[in-house]
């Protein structure tokens, strides 16, 4: 991407963090996907450096709460109900305010100097 990008790059892909090595240890989510691919998850660190190197600079990043299931468990139907999903949207955006910045899901941007 760094390479042929013009201008800039956006990257939206999963962060490895603690939540996601927890998730995992808890059988919430797994390290493989149903394909038989390994989930890769980025490094914020790496992926900036390595856009540094390209030439980008003001590189800037945000990670945030994501759970994003193949399969939903059948209990989250309660939230089809709008009441239920306001509730449920209103508590996942307060864990992601005091959490997000432990996040699994990476939001990167980074402009060509």
């Amino acid at each position: 991407m760094a390479r042929v990008a013009r201008e800039g790059v956006m990257i939206l892909d999963p962060a490895s963090a603690a939540i996601t090595k927890l998730a995992v240890r808890l059988g919430i989510t797994g390290e493989m996907e149903e394909a038989g691919n390994q989930m890769k998850r980025l490094v914020v660190s790496e992926v900036a450096a390595i856009l540094r190197e390209a030439g980008y600079g003001g590189v800037r990043w945000r990670r945030a709460l994501m759970y994003y299931p193949h399969r939903p468990w059948h209990w989250w139907r309660w939230f089809d109900r709008a009441p239920a999903l306001a509730a449920f949207r209103m508590a996942f955006w307060c864990g992601d305010l005091a959490f997000g910045r432990y996040g699994n899901r990476l939001s990167l941007a980074a402009r060509r100097e």
